[in-house]
């Protein structure tokens, strides 16, 4: 039995890509059988992360339906051709991401011809997440299904703590919700009272380049959107940085008040006034902020851990896929391509639809309190 991870092949670093490798890197170091598969010929991206993981391209592979098992990433889900007696995972690692790429139903739609095909699909052996908000979603979506947590790793030794007094600098993802990013910062330039700190965009590094930058920056301000748990946040409380910002409902489990400085989604006033009263704060060296900098290194390299991540990663397949029984009997094999014919990376036009849609929806809730 191999398993087959399904894997995107983004333009840009991506979190979900990163662990996919770890994940079948650590199965293979506990002899299971895996590999990385990437669709449509593409080459290993290892280029931002040092990765360990074996690496196929589709038109390399065949899937043995009798013996082998699929392991699809939850972006995917609904692309795939799963021949009817594969074995097949769901790797969720975004759980709002489930639906995402389907259209709206048309009008007068029975519920009934909603159901999702490959949730339904006879060889599902499971669904795979990695929070505890999208183990939540998916068991309540999924109420017949069986699902596991995974919980994610941070490498201490790429993403390990600077100075507590650092120089003044603000740390950000500028890909993330731009236009909120933007409002902040104009926000503090105008109200003129953090003229000193500069701004630092974590952009176009690899790992060890943002772990560098985080190292040297003691303020990490977090625009996450509905994210199954998102990473950045998590290796910058490694770093010991003061982590400001929204939850995107998969940190919640860690964004917590005793270590990092959570803000209600959307509001940017008290986002604002959050930063300002941090950043004066560390500018007098409160000791109080050099405590939740501790704070939050401190759960980091307890509660995630890669022995932690490994660990479950081997119980969580094992248990799912057990290793098949009998002899060396006659398989059916397909290629590999076949079944990943129509899967697509988001194009850039979709991703940034998304994103609007988005915001579009926090807006909306806003407005109706």
């Amino acid at each position: 039995m191999t398993l087959q991870f399904v894997c995107p092949a983004p333009r840009q670093p991506a979190g979900g890509v990163e662990k996919i490798y770890q994940f079948v890197a650590a199965l293979e170091r506990a002899g299971v059988q895996a590999v990385v598969v990437h669709p449509n010929g593409a080459k290993p991206l290892a280029y931002w992360f040092e990765g360990a993981a074996t690496v196929v391209r589709a038109d390399a592979l065949d899937f043995d339906v009798d013996r082998d098992v699929l392991v699809v990433p939850e972006r995917w889900a609904f692309d795939v051709h799963l021949p009817h007696d594969a074995q097949v995972i769901v790797l969720n690692q975004g759980a709002y991401l489930t639906f995402g790429r389907l259209p709206l139903p048309e009008p007068g739609t029975d519920l009934s011809s909603l159901i999702p095909g490959p949730f339904r699909h006879p060889g599902l052996l499971g669904v795979v997440c990695v929070s505890t908000d999208s183990e939540r979603y998916l068991r309540f979506t999924f109420p017949e299904l069986e699902v596991r947590r995974i919980h994610v790793g941070i490498d201490t030794t790429v993403f390990s703590p600077g100075d507590t007094w650092r120089d003044h600098a603000l740390a950000y993802m500028p890909r993330r919700r731009s236009d909120e990013v933007g409002e902040l910062l104009r926000i503090l330039a105008s109200r003129g009272r953090s003229a000193d700190w500069r701004l630092r965009p974590l952009d176009g590094l690899d790992q060890r380049g943002v772990a560098d930058a985080l190292r040297a920056t003691p303020v990490f301000l977090n625009f996450p959107i509905r994210e199954g748990f998102p990473l950045p946040p998590l290796e910058a409380m490694a770093c010991g940085c003061l982590v400001i910002g929204y939850t995107g409902r998969g940190g919640d489990e860690y964004l917590l008040p005793d270590c990092s400085f959570p803000v209600p989604e959307g509001d940017s006033i008290e986002y604002a006034r959050t930063v300002e009263t941090v950043i004066d704060g560390y500018s007098k060296k409160d000791e109080h902020l050099a405590a939740i900098s501790r704070a939050a290194i401190d759960l980091v390299s307890t509660e995630y851990t890669m022995d932690r991540q490994d660990r479950e990663t081997v119980e969580v397949f094992a248990q799912l896929a057990p290793a098949p029984g009998g002899g060396a009997g006659a398989s059916t094999t397909v290629p590999m391509q076949s079944i990943l014919r129509d899967v697509r990376d988001p194009s850039p036009a979709r991703v940034l639809a998304y994103h609007a849609r988005e915001r579009l929806r926090t807006l909306t809730r806003r407005g109706l309190r």
